[in-house]
């Protein structure tokens, strides 16, 4: 087309594409979307894809022993041991391990004390450390225990120290102040059966 007079031209009228160009843009980008995996449904929690991708965290030291701020916690009737903790001692880590210190005493005046970790997602207990009473002086001994599952037979207080507080059925506390907040306040298990 060209203008023969100036000023004025002699070429159609040209047709707005604005419209078309955008509900081209829409349905492309409509198509991209229901193509893409984001939009796919999220696969259902895996527990055991789970268990097998967590690590530990760094282990921090085990802290001085004190009896300043003991917890007791609730045992069975007939358990012959009395189990403390260490309020002081909780501490929830970046890895979701909830980790203490709990003092076992017994009627005869046997003592024991112990460092250790509760993963409540996996329900697992490990113990880091022993506090040895018979040396001289006393003091905290490398246990590097490997993670065992709470529903063992030998770990039936550590069960009583997730259950009165430290985990909410398979929930860690939100923080280390939340744990210390809770701790004790759970109590439930007296109502648990053996």
């Amino acid at each position: 087309c060209h203008a023969s007079v100036p000023g004025r031209s002699h070429c159609p009228p040209m047709k707005p594409i604005a419209p078309l160009a955008g509900a081209c843009l829409l349905v492309g980008t409509l198509v991209t979307v229901l193509l893409s995996p984001v939009a796919q449904a999220a696969p259902a929690y895996d527990a055991e894809a789970a268990q097998r991708n967590w690590q530990e965290g760094p282990v921090p030291p085990a802290p001085a022993l004190s009896t300043r701020h003991l917890e007791k916690v609730p045992m069975p009737g007939y358990s012959a041991i009395t189990v403390q903790v260490d309020v002081d001692s909780l501490t929830l880590g970046q890895d979701g391990v909830v980790r203490y210190v709990v003092l076992l005493s017994s009627k005869e005046g046997a003592r024991s004390a112990f460092y250790q970790g509760i993963n409540c997602r996996l329900w697992q207990v490990r113990t880091y450390e022993r506090y040895r009473f018979d040396l001289t002086p006393a003091r905290w001994e490398a246990a590097d225990d490997a993670w065992s599952d709470l529903a063992l037979e030998r770990s039936r207080y550590a069960i009583a120290i997730a259950q009165d507080g430290l985990c909410d059925d398979a929930t860690p506390p939100i923080s280390t102040d939340d744990a210390r907040r809770r701790f004790g306040h759970n109590r439930y298990w007296s109502n648990t059966s053996w």
